[in-house]
């Protein structure tokens, strides 16, 4: 007797969460300081692509401006009150692409 093991392999779009760095606080941004954002994936097959967004439009690496983009990623140097805003980032795997969460920048006064 012959026993055959198949293996199921399932597929999905990626789960993505976007948090504000894990040592900031949300409500204590000052101008002049860093801010980092990390954009959580979970996807199978996985995440080949990162794409970051500031209120709906894409934000590109600009390190002049102190803007670098990281995969998993971003982080704003010397952040100003323009900087403020809603960010998200979509993941993209060979199923979908799924947006993240919004999370709010404020930038207070120094």
């Amino acid at each position: 007797m012959t026993y055959s093991c198949s293996v199921l392999l399932i597929a999905d779009a990626p789960v993505v969460e976007l948090k504000l760095g894990s040592n900031l606080s949300p409500d204590n941004i000052r101008q002049g300081g860093d801010v980092y954002f990390d954009c959580l994936t979970t996807a199978n097959p996985p995440v080949q692509k990162i794409t970051w967004f500031k209120e709906k439009k894409e934000v590109w690496q600009r390190s002049d401006a102190g803007v670098l983009v990281n995969g998993n990623n971003l982080v704003l140097q010397r952040v100003q009150r323009a900087h403020g805003g809603n960010y998200s980032c979509k993941a993209t795997n060979a199923v979908a692409t799924t947006e993240s969460n919004p999370v709010a920048l404020s930038v207070m006064c120094g």
